[in-house]
This record gives C-alpha cells, structure tokens and sequence, in this order.
C-alpha cells in the first residue's frame, strides 16, 4: 500500500535491526479504530486534522501538530473529528531491542499528549529527518536515523520534566486559593501568577483536581460556607457569605442552594 494512500484502518509496525520502527498513516474519512493494547511504546505525530485519543479511561484533545504518547500494553484508540481525518506518524520502540529502552520507559510512562506550540517546531524537524532517513534505507542511515530518534526522546524527557514543575506551581495555587477562599481571582490572573498560559493553566487544573478553575472556586467557597454554618451557630449568615467573599446576600443564596440543594438556613438545622 503507498504511504500516501488514506487507510480505513490501523496499520501495523515493522521493525528494524535497530528496534526501531516508523509507521506513516493517513486516515480515510471513514477511518474507525477499535481499542487495541500493543506490545511496543509509541510515540505519534500528527501532521494534520483532528480528533480525540481515548487512552486508559482518559479523553484528550487532538489538533495537529501535536504529538501523543503510548506506554506499552496502554488501551487506547483513536477517534478522528468529523470531516478532518487525521494524518499520522509513528514511532514504535521494541521493549527488547531498542538500544534505549529505560530512557523510553520513562518518556512514555503514561499516555500523554503534548501540547506545547514553542516545541512544535523542534518535534516536527526531528520527525522529518526520521521519515527522511527511513526513505534512503541505506544501512548508513540507519545510525542517523537512531540518533535522531534518540533525539526525539531525550527533548521529550526534558519537556516532561518541565511539565513536572508545572504541574506543582498549579498545586501551590491551588493550596493557595484553599487558604483563600475569600479571594476571587479570574483564570487569567491565576495563570499569570503562576507563570503559565491561560490554556496551560486550566488543562493542568483540569488534570489535577477534575475540575475548571471556576468550579474549584465555587466548591471551595460553598464547603467553607457549609462548615461555617454547622460549627458556628450564632455566626450571621450575611457574616458567612462576607467570609466567603461575596458582598450580594441573594447571590450567596442562590450559589449555596445551587451547590448543596438547600438553602444556608436550612443547612444550618440539618446540623
């Protein structure tokens, strides 16, 4: 089949010498997937189109470029958007062969997608130079392909320890916002305040808590509402609502009763 012709189905890798195995799919509009689990980590570049990866329970985004992860034995498939059929390359890692085994345990430690416009660049280089390199077929090039692979893998490995460090300036805003539930911070100035983008910030937040930033905000204000209530009897519902940083008396209301389907007062007598 030419590499150009689209595909309704999933194509199957073929390893080298090396351990190392590179797939080009270019998906049908009619492209179906099922759940599949595959013996080798893999790592997949798309070059166009759109779609979601459903990997162990997980849903995440896809717009190209961008480039996904798959640890082995990681139940997944991939489900293409409707009118743009996704363009795909792969690299597929044998567990017993390739030279770097450790260093790939680590990158593809779970399935992962990763969205980060400034790398992009570096990432789609490196896949042309493996995809070029694959075309020769010459022996030669089958160090330099190796290399550029191990390329690949070691600016992945950098990107998620920096993703690492993301991930706990959220935590700390978010331990932060749990000490302040009075304050009302928007997602922009949380995302700033901790150096992130807008979009960054809410997919981690998202990762982190299963929530929007919004949505943790409003939790953490109605939990301390409701504990306020319960263990301090003579404390003024309007006084409650100040603590909890709102200064309209029936917006505290109808947030408290949307939150725990009940009003402050008579939250306060279920206690």
């Amino acid at each position: 089949m030419s590499r150009s012709q689209p595909v309704r189905t999933p194509l199957q890798f073929r390893y080298a010498s090396t351990g190392l195995a590179i797939l080009e799919s270019h998906h049908a509009p009619e492209f179906w997937m099922e759940e599949r689990q595959d013996e080798e980590a893999k790592l997949l570049y798309a070059m166009s189109g759109k779609g979601l990866l459903l990997a162990d329970g997980q849903s995440m985004p896809l717009v190209a470029p961008c480039m996904m992860l798959l640890p082995v034995g990681c139940p997944h498939r991939i489900v293409d958007a409707p009118g743009a059929p996704l363009s795909l390359t792969g690299l597929g890692f044998h567990p017993e062969q390739f030279v770097a085994g450790e260093l790939v345990q680590r990158v593809c430690a779970q399935p992962w997608v990763l969205d980060a416009p400034a790398l992009q660049s570096q990432l789609g280089d490196l896949v042309r130079e493996l995809l070029m390199e694959e075309r020769r077929g010459a022996d030669a090039c089958r160090a330099t392909q190796l290399s550029a692979a191990l390329r690949l893998l070691l600016l992945l490995d950098r990107t998620g320890h920096a993703a690492e460090e993301a991930a706990g300036r959220v935590q700390r805003r978010l331990a932060q916002a749990r000490r302040e539930v009075w304050k009302r911070p928007d997602l922009d100035r949380a995302a700033a305040e901790s150096g992130l983008s807008r979009r960054r910030f809410s997919q981690l937040c998202r990762e982190l808590q299963g929530e929007s930033w919004g949505e943790f905000l409003m939790r953490q204000r109605m939990e301390h509402a409701g504990v306020l209530l319960l263990s301090e009897a003579e404390l003024a519902i309007r006084r409650v609502a100040f603590e909890c940083g709102y200064h309209n008396l029936s917006v505290f209301h109808r947030d408290f009763k949307a939150f725990w389907g009940h009003t402050p007062s008579e939250h306060r007598k279920s206690g």
